[in-house]
């Protein structure tokens, strides 16, 4: 990274590495922002590497976490019953599962009106507010 444009010899997504920075982004963009949920397949181990770091973070920031686990597409819809009116902003952790319903994550989402958060871009190509994280195309 220090000398772009050679032969790439390794490669980082770093999906762990800046979890704390996409929870300070939601927190600069959502004004007053005081309770943040946090949905993600528990299922796969990166998954609950990020998303403990972004609990962390949060913690750290001061906010309130609503942690929401789902580990199959039925588990969706329920989170948002449950954190409607609880939660000020979402931070969804990226995985095979979530990718796939991205769309209907974000459709609940602005539903409950949730601005959120993703780590790569096609969550905000199917409708979220923002995300932070490698280009995978790039």
């Amino acid at each position: 990274m220090a000398r772009p444009g050679g032969n790439v010899t390794g490669l980082s997504i770093q999906q762990t590495d800046i979890a704390a920075k996409r929870v300070e982004l939601l927190r600069e963009i959502v004004p007053g922002l005081r309770r943040l949920a946090i949905l993600g397949n528990v299922s796969g181990p990166h998954v609950v590497l990020d998303l403990r770091e972004a609990e962390a973070a949060a913690r750290t920031l001061g906010l309130e976490v609503i942690t929401s686990e789902i580990r199959r597409g039925e588990d969706i819809a329920p989170v948002f019953a449950a954190v409607k009116g609880r939660a000020q902003a979402l931070y969804v952790v990226n995985d095979p599962l979530v990718n796939t319903y991205r769309i209907r994550i974000n459709t609940l989402a602005l539903a409950t009106r949730l601005p959120t958060m993703y780590s790569v871009r096609e969550g905000v190509e199917a409708g979220a507010l923002m995300s932070y994280g490698a280009n995978g195309t790039d």
